[in-house]
């Protein structure tokens, strides 16, 4: 950087980089939640079927039964986990942010964006929290479901 500028300023655009850097880190962090919550959605329909198909030549044919749908379910909340939804990335069209020089001052448009960036950095965690909570869900169903047809067993005698 131009050593002209202030130390004021040099924090002032620091913390905008840095915010970017956020947005960009969430955005790569849901991604990668939501492959994980669409891969566990699948291998759970996959569970339940196999379940459903031994349900036939098992002594206790409801448990079974139970603990696929039970896995149907888990695997519900975990692609409610991945569905789409509006995220915040970084980056802007430049038609939102542009700046008439001769109406505006340089940092305080970079305040603007700063605050702009952390008004989005939270709405993505409360998202992103809210998926995870599904994703959770799913995965205490999952173990329901698997644990479910294993007690029938279990106790049929």
């Amino acid at each position: 950087m131009n050593d002209s500028i202030d130390d004021n300023t040099r924090i002032l655009l620091e913390a905008y980089r840095l915010s970017e850097e956020r947005l960009k880190a969430q955005t790569s962090s849901a991604l990668a939640a939501d492959s994980r919550a669409m891969a566990f959605a699948g291998l759970l329909v996959a569970a339940s079927a196999i379940l459903a198909g031994l349900s036939t030549s098992s002594p206790n044919t409801d448990g079974m039964l139970w603990g696929a749908a039970i896995l149907i379910i888990a695997a519900i909340f975990s692609g409610l986990a991945a569905r789409p939804i509006d995220f915040y990335m970084a980056g802007a069209k430049a038609g939102d942010v542009y700046i008439d020089a001769s109406q505006s001052d340089f940092l305080e448009e970079i305040k603007q964006l700063s605050g702009f960036n952390d008004k989005h950095i939270v709405e993505n965690y409360r998202k992103m929290k809210h998926n995870n909570d599904l994703f959770r869900i799913s995965f205490v169903c999952a173990l329901l479901g698997v644990a479910w047809p294993i007690l029938v067993q279990l106790c049929t005698p």
